[in-house]
């Protein structure tokens, strides 16, 4: 499902730091180039078929993904560079980990 970087900020880090159970996996897509479009269709593949399963056998985890360009501010919290794709775990409101 993809969000504007407002929801990502009320459901991810406000409300799940009030939700001790749920989780977050959010990719950060860029869109900055062929290479990087390429390279978050196949993080947004991997996501699908790899965790597809663990994130729907478990309610506490959801998975979304957000337009890095179209999101400066979390880019910048978080120490994102929009131009590259990025996957990040976010758990009771703080993100836990990042891979670019």
């Amino acid at each position: 499902m993809t969000i504007d970087q407002n929801d990502l900020l009320v459901e991810c880090f406000k409300n799940g730091a009030d939700d001790h159970d749920s989780g977050f996996v959010v990719h950060f897509f860029s869109d900055h180039d062929a290479d990087s479009i390429s390279i978050s269709q196949e993080i947004d593949s991997y996501l699908e078929t790899r965790l597809f399963d663990a994130i729907m056998t478990s309610s506490a985890w959801k998975c979304r993904r957000v337009n890095a360009r179209l999101a400066p501010v979390v880019t910048k919290i978080l120490d994102i560079d929009p131009d590259q794709p990025t996957v990040v775990a976010i758990k009771h409101g703080v993100m836990v980990t990042k891979q670019t």
